[in-house]
């Protein structure tokens, strides 16, 4: 019986995502389309200091994200050589957002 309980709480962990303590998930979702990476805010504030990246690889940072959605065309995510992201025929497998309080420095973050 403590082998199930215990296999249970480890699979409920890794299904739930490891997040660190000092951060919190922000409410948002990914719409891929063909040419553009469309975020939607669904937090009651603007995001901050937002970096999006695509793949882990290709990244675009923008001063602020206001609520709602956002368009953003895949030209615009660079990887460290400068070049721009070209999608796949899947288009993207992970986005990742991160914001960062200018007031508290905590991170938020939302993984698709």
């Amino acid at each position: 019986m403590g082998k199930k309980l215990l296999l249970f709480i480890v699979c409920c962990y890794l299904l739930t995502g490891c997040q660190a303590d000092d951060e919190e998930e922000l409410i948002a979702d990914v719409t891929p389309t063909p040419t553009h990476l469309v975020i939607n805010n669904g937090d009651a504030f603007v995001w901050e200091q937002v970096t999006i990246t695509i793949d882990g690889i290709y990244k675009m940072k923008v001063p602020m994200l206001p609520r709602g959605r956002s368009g953003y065309a895949y030209k615009q995510f660079r990887n460290q050589q400068g070049e721009g992201y070209k999608p796949a025929h899947f288009g993207p497998k992970r986005v990742e957002i991160t914001i960062i309080d200018t007031r508290s420095k905590k991170t938020s973050r939302y993984v698709w």
